[in-house]
């Protein structure tokens, strides 16, 4: 089989496909004053950084944002205090947490248990209010 003939055989429907792939529309980062109403209230705590953020980063936001209509008064709360702390955070911070996350991830159902009861204790424990020491 002459070369040229090999080429346009196997080689052309691929750059062709290739060239379909690349001309595909892709998403794009989406500037903050393009958001609806419902997703601006839900990233709010995000607002004066949305710009800035990788497109990707967004997107998974966007996503969570869907599901935030439908959450009630106290998790909508708890959405925005967490999305606000992790908006403040270092790079570094954030990777260690995304590395805690994945060590978590790796225990057993009991293990997990243990690690949310001694997280809950401690929480208590942290908000309760220091009583003063009786002369």
């Amino acid at each position: 089989m002459p070369l040229n003939s090999l080429l346009a055989r196997h080689l052309l429907p691929f750059v062709a496909a290739l060239l379909l792939c690349l001309a595909a529309p892709a998403a794009f980062a989406q500037p903050w004053n393009e958001l609806t109403a419902a997703e601006k209230e839900a990233l709010a705590p995000l607002a004066t950084g949305w710009d800035a953020l990788p497109e990707k980063r967004q997107q998974r936001l966007l996503k969570m944002a869907e599901r935030y209509a439908a959450l009630p008064a106290e998790k909508k709360e708890r959405f925005h205090k967490r999305l606000d702390a992790w908006s403040k955070m270092t790079p570094e911070e954030r990777q260690r947490i995304r590395e805690n996350y994945r060590e978590f991830k790796k225990l057993s159902p009991k293990e997990k248990a243990e690690r949310r009861q001694r997280r809950t204790r401690k929480k208590a424990a942290d908000d309760t209010p220091a009583t003063e020491a009786a002369p």
